[in-house]
């Protein structure tokens, strides 16, 4: 029994030996299709891969790859995979790579040899080493009368409350040449231009769609790329021939079937005291205040109802930013919120709505501002009529006590004025709720603050959830239509 138990014992010995042995082989073997550098050195040229084609490379902090065919003609980026904390460094040490935005992708800058090196920690890569995918970048690019355009299907899921790593979330880069002597971009040569991006619903029929994205775009040259300053604001193309321009586009959730992504190159058009028509859609509108000693005021008028809620919303999204005709730089954010001070019915049409926007303070100088459109409407559609003025600091809103936390009744419409704004301003380290009643279908509500920005209708209750450091107003309206409604702000 003592012999047969001895040789059991030895069989399970050398079982066990075996299986441990095999799992460390198996554990050694490099992992399908991706080139280990470890803490080592690799040489790697570029230069026949296509748009789409990816490498992907096991690299530590001090791994190090030596990369040929990184010319202007091609655009690379590089994104590290690995579930281990990610560096601190976010390339800043070596200005051939670029991080896109915080705990996004890296591009090489092309150089004018097409050498570049970079590092595991250049990366992301902490001491733990992990997958850096390197891919070339481009997808399909549709050309139109101003813009270049991709479609981006919907992503069916919500990858952020799936819990997906933002590196597996739907991304698209793209890297467009721009020829200033062909004949889809000759009518911007010598101008000045504004680079906008926005997402686009195609479809003649309206569709419900919607989501959370994440866009940036920037400019190429030999060993430099730049994504704010000049390129945020009125970029002049004198003795321009070529543009190579960078764009990002990273989905969290994004709904709806006819959706593109557009790059536009737009010509700002000059607004004066003398009211032009808006026809078609997007525009870049440009601003001189008046009066630097009063508000500078935008007056829209003449806006079909149905297009209403769409068109201010747009316009208090336009990131308006200067010139730099005057002391401020061109490209810099005027950093003053827009409010609304009027609505009303337009005097001559009671199917068609004017509204008054101004600025918190005083903007002295020259400044230009987006507008878009989300929805296919066609070209030649007038969506009313825009002008500039010059207007006194009062107007009525009224301004939440957040220790009050009484209900406030409000009517609209009839012989009261048909919109009532409320501003808030809420103390660092507290929340609150604004709970928003009615029993009216037809109140709606255009949100802005200095976290985002929106427009929603009413359905018997609509509550906002108002963070830290947040301030902003929300204006409440009716089309023409009497209603009533209440709101209350309370402590979280």
């Amino acid at each position: 029994m003592k012999k047969i138990f001895l040789f059991c014992l030895l069989i399970a010995f050398v079982f066990a030996f075996s299986s441990c042995s095999e799992a460390a082989q198996n554990d050694s073997k490099p992992e399908e299709g991706v080139i280990n550098v470890d803490n080592g050195s690799l040489d790697k040229d570029l230069s026949t891969m296509e748009a789409g084609d990816e490498l992907s490379f096991r690299i530590g902090s001090l791994g190090t790859l030596n990369l040929s065919g990184v010319t202007i003609d091609s655009l690379f980026s590089v994104e590290f995979e690995a579930n281990a904390a990610k560096g601190s460094s976010r390339g800043m040490s070596n200005t051939g790579v670029s991080q896109v935005k915080d705990n996004g992708p890296y591009i090489l800058i092309p150089q004018a040899d097409g050498e570049l090196s970079f590092n595991g920690s250049d990366v992301g890569a902490s001491l733990d080493d992990g997958i850096v995918k390197l891919k070339k970048i481009g997808n399909d690019l549709r050309i139109g009368k101003n813009y270049v355009e991709y479609d981006v299907p919907p992503t069916g899921i919500d990858y952020m409350k799936e819990g997906y790593p933002e590196y597996q979330w739907p991304t698209y880069q793209n890297y467009i040449h721009i020829d200033f002597n062909s004949p889809e971009w000759s009518a911007f040569k010598n101008k000045k231009v504004v680079i906008m991006q926005n997402a686009f619903n195609t479809a003649q029929i309206h569709e419900n769609h919607g989501g959370t994205y994440e866009d940036r775009f920037g400019l190429l040259e030999n060993g430099k790329v730049t994504y704010g300053g000049e390129i945020r604001g009125l970029y002049d193309l004198s003795e321009k021939e070529t543009l190579n321009l960078y764009t990002f586009l990273r989905l969290q959730r994004y709904e709806g079937s006819s959706e593109v992504f557009r790059t536009y190159f737009l010509i700002p058009e000059d607004v004066s005291e003398e009211p032009s028509d808006i026809i078609g859609y997007p525009h870049v509108f440009k601003i001189t205040p008046l009066d630097s000693t009063k508000r500078c005021e935008i007056r829209i008028s003449a806006i079909p109802k149905g297009y209403f809620e769409e068109l201010v919303s747009d316009i208090l999204q336009g990131r308006p930013r200067y010139t730099g005709s005057g002391e401020k730089e061109n490209g810099k954010n005027v950093g003053k919120p827009i409010w609304i001070k009027d609505i009303s019915i337009n005097a001559e049409d009671n199917n068609k709505m004017d509204v008054v926007l101004t600025f918190t303070k005083g903007v002295k100088e020259e400044f230009i501002l987006n507008s878009y459109w989300r929805n296919y409407a066609d070209p030649d559609t007038v969506f009313g009529k825009i002008s500039i003025g010059a207007g006194d600091d009062g107007w009525g809103i009224d301004e939440i006590d957040c220790k009050n936390s009484d209900i406030h009744n409000v009517s609209l419409g009839g012989s009261n004025p048909i919109f009532h704004s409320i501003q808030f301003s809420i103390p660092e380290g507290e929340s609150y709720t604004l709970t928003i009643n009615s029993t009216s279908n037809n109140v709606r509500l255009l949100t802005y603050t200095n976290r985002g920005q929106g427009s929603d209708g009413i359905h018997e209750s609509k509550t906002i959830n108002l963070e830290s450091n947040e301030s902003g107003h929300v204006t409440l309206y009716t089309m023409g239509q009497e209603a009533t409604l209440s709101y209350q702000l309370t402590k979280n």
